[in-house]
């Protein structure tokens, strides 16, 4: 019994070490850097990247990370091998004073090769504390490196100390359903979507086509529609839709990306615009709908980026050329 269990516990080892894309608790230090960091992506200087020997969470070193400015700066692992569409988790113990977030170089035809940073994770305290976040691989690659993203350091708590960093592969979750309403409403003052960050399937009828992607509605109303970001699929004005993508914030709005499961299930499809005033059309429930306004004056001429101003009395309304061609007069 006892060799049976024995066995089994060293099948379960082997399984969890074959989950492990890379490890690291600093132990080993090649002059003044530790082994298997610094790939080509860092941005720390080397003076910034410092070995702690006090009061460490696992063995005898951890790494002291330093970047007093408000600007981000890059400490990335050496070139690893990954996968498109497979999710990462990355987990290390982290204490100090400064803020940590992670990250994913790939070369990746969007983003000048990186994927979107996770939210930053604000340290401050002596204790040893965990952290995991996940990212996902968009392309096939053995020049990958991991990035922890430091910023905002402070000198009299020891800046950031990182210890026992761990980066395996994550265990995909089922996508959840979810309608465009579900995704997009929000109480959230910043407009952040309550579904950030998750795997949904949707659906939708294409209003309108970008050159990096499309937005979809689903019915009338607010909360009703939401923009694409895809540049693997090239649907048409009117074509329904069904697919997979993961919710994300982008410059103040919410979008789908990392899209899969792409389909078209029918063609010809009319959505009929929200009959808006310009004062209204600008709230946060109107984000990615379909919508008109009549009656409006031109307030202030396209500029060089094409982007106009109108105004029905109610308030301005700042309008582009980004769906459909218009010179306003």
């Amino acid at each position: 019994m006892k060799h049976i269990t024995l066995c089994a516990a060293l099948i379960c080892a082997a399984h969890a070490d074959a989950q492990n894309l890379f490890t690291s608790s600093f132990e080993s230090w090649s002059g003044a850097t530790p082994d298997g960091w610094v790939g080509d992506k860092t941005t720390l200087e080397n003076d910034s990247i410092q070995q702690a020997d006090q009061n460490i969470m696992f063995g005898s070193y951890a790494v002291r990370l330093v970047n007093t400015e408000s600007g981000h700066k890059r400490f990335t692992t050496t070139q690893l091998t990954v996968e498109d569409g497979q999710a990462y988790n990355i987990s290390f113990y982290a204490r100090g004073a400064g803020e940590i977030r992670t990250g994913l170089f790939d070369g990746r035809s969007t983003g000048s090769g990186y994927a979107t940073y996770n939210v930053y994770n604000v340290v401050n305290g002596s204790t040893w504390t965990p952290y995991t976040q996940q990212v996902v691989a968009a392309n096939d690659t053995t020049g990958a490196e991991f990035i922890l993203s430091v910023r905002n350091t402070m000198a009299g708590m020891g800046h950031l100390e990182v210890d026992s960093v761990r980066i395996s592969l994550a265990v995909p979750t089922p996508p959840t359903d979810a309608t465009i309403y579900d995704i997009q409403f929000t109480t959230d003052p910043n407009g952040d979507s309550p579904l950030l960050g998750t795997s949904v399937n949707t659906g939708g009828s294409v209003t309108a086509v970008a050159s990096n992607g499309y937005w979809i509605q689903s019915g009338s109303g607010p909360w009703s529609g939401i923009f694409v970001f895809d540049f693997d699929h090239v649907p048409t004005r009117g074509d329904s839709l069904t697919l997979t993508g993961v919710v994300d914030e982008f410059n103040g709005l919410t979008e789908l990306k990392t899209i899969t499961n792409f389909s078209v299930v029918n063609n010809g499809n009319s959505v009929a615009p929200e009959w808006l005033a310009t004062g209204d059309a600008g709230q946060e429930q109107w984000e990615g709908v379909l919508a008109q306004v009549t009656m409006a004056d031109c307030t202030a001429p396209a500029d060089g980026n094409g982007e106009w101003t109108v105004d029905d009395g109610t308030g301005p309304l700042q309008v582009n050329d980004v769906m459909y061609a218009f010179m306003p007069n």
